[in-house]
């Protein structure tokens, strides 16, 4: 609970989680495409993949190049 006290670089907040949270239900909102559960699970999948290598300053190209291996 008090972690963000002894590592500086965490927030004390979730502010980061909620933004992140608000950019998926808007977009599902706005596409309303993703009916299937695999579908969603992908979708899941490929978007917290691009937000971490945003966070991280990596290109979406690198990040699929360094999960195929190249």
């Amino acid at each position: 609970m008090f972690n963000c006290i002894l590592y500086h670089d965490l927030t004390p907040t979730n502010n980061d989680a909620e933004r992140a949270v608000r950019y998926v239900v808007a977009h599902l909102r706005c596409r309303q495409q993703l009916r299937s559960e695999g579908g969603m699970k992908m979708f899941g999948a490929l978007l917290t993949c691009i937000l971490t290598w945003k966070k991280r300053s990596v290109s979406v190209r690198e990040g699929v190049l360094s999960l195929m291996g190249g």
